[in-house]
């Protein structure tokens, strides 16, 4: 147990790390990455499948972040393009 919260403590201050060092938008899609892997792992640890209930949580998490990730990305352009000298 002292090994499981030394382990989940330095991954997490990693995590804190990351988000000092990158924006959030970069750092976003690692999560989804996280999200497959639970489900990898609890299938092939536990046998455990998620049923269509959880699949569609998973899809409306995906589908949100890929959304905000469209948005800010139009944003961002329309904004270089305001601030590019006129010529």
């Amino acid at each position: 147990m002292v090994l499981l919260g030394l382990v989940a403590t330095v991954a997490h201050l990693l995590i804190v790390q990351a988000f000092r060092r990158a924006s959030a938008v970069i750092l976003a899609p690692f999560q989804y990455l996280e999200i497959m892997a639970a489900v990898f792992w609890g299938w092939l640890v536990f046998g455990d499948w998620p049923e269509a209930v959880t699949w569609l949580g998973i899809a409306i998490i995906v589908a949100a972040g890929l959304y905000v990730f469209h948005r800010e990305r139009h944003r961002a352009l329309a904004l270089a393009e305001a601030s590019e000298p006129p010529g």
